[in-house]
């Protein structure tokens, strides 16, 4: 079985007017692929869930030499709708979400 290790992973969250913004800080310096996992892969789906699950993803360059990969899920109407998957829309920085919308 292979040895279990536990990692700090810095993440923030911060309302903003178009909706809550989370991001996990990487230290690994090239941006992440949306690459389908094969069904035997276990690792390899998390920007695949992003984006299923959340209104618009991305990464952007943080401070002290890492990136942040960062989602955005805005509010739904107390009407209903449905969500459009972040993977027909996204942004290169999470201050970019909403422009020109």
């Amino acid at each position: 079985m292979p040895s279990q290790t536990c990692t700090v992973v810095p993440i923030s969250a911060r309302s903003t007017p178009d909706g809550l913004i989370t991001a996990v800080e990487d230290d690994y310096l090239i941006a992440p692929l949306r690459l389908p996992p094969a069904p035997e892969d276990e690792r390899g789906r998390g920007l695949l869930l992003l984006g299923l699950l959340t209104d618009s993803c991305g990464n952007s360059a943080a401070h002290r030499g890492a990136k942040d990969v960062w989602c955005c899920l805005r509010p739904v109407s107390p009407g209903g709708g449905s969500r459009q998957p972040a993977s027909r829309r996204s942004a290169s920085h999470p201050n970019e979400i909403g422009a020109g919308e």
